[in-house]
């Protein structure tokens, strides 16, 4: 990795609460794509800037982010976050979705990023059990707060949750992550 990008990388990650957690390999793809599940480097599929496989412990940007410093630090927060939403454990995931719950029941509309936002919208308003689709929504959506909350960009035009929420969202990062470390 070039100095500046691990400059950059280490910057981005200092803006997290303390943490801890096995080593995560991260690699650069040129004109990323997900197709069938799978990432492609190629036009096939649906174009993506980021994905990660927790298992492996792996994350591929796309290598285009690295001319682009703000939208790198945010995309590298949604995916650390994905590694986090995997071990937050049940008690942290369930005070999320509460959250959430909440803000569904009094309409709220938008996201803070788009990966949310495009589910948020397939599940329209109902409030029926909770599917595998919402849970989807779920993990994204906290990706997508936790990106927006630590890596300071808060007027992302992808950020389109009104104040009141944001705010509320800002509020669970800061009181949950207090006192705990972020287990990625």
């Amino acid at each position: 990795m070039r100095h500046s990008l691990r400059k950059l990388v280490s910057d981005t990650l200092a803006s997290l609460p303390k943490g801890h957690g096995a080593p995560i390999v991260l690699a650069f793809r040129p004109n990323l794509h997900s197709h069938l599940g799978q990432v492609v480097s190629k036009d096939a599929g649906v174009e993506i800037h980021a994905a990660c496989d927790l298992r492996r412990r792996t994350l591929i940007m796309d290598s285009a982010l690295k001319a682009d410093p703000h939208e790198f630090k945010r995309i590298l927060m949604h995916e650390i976050f994905h590694f986090a939403w995997g071990r937050l454990g049940n008690p942290g995931r369930a005070s999320y979705a509460a959250l959430i719950a909440a803000e569904r029941k009094r309409g709220a509309r938008g996201e803070l990023g788009w990966s949310a936002q495009r589910i948020k919208e397939s599940l329209g308003d109902s409030h029926g059990p909770v599917s595998r689709r919402y849970r989807e929504y779920l993990c994204e959506s906290f990706c997508d707060s936790g990106a927006w909350f630590y890596s300071g960009q808060r007027s992302h035009w992808e950020a389109t949750l009104a104040k009141r929420y944001s705010a509320a969202r800002g509020g669970w990062f800061s009181e949950y992550f207090r006192g705990r470390k972020l287990s990625i």
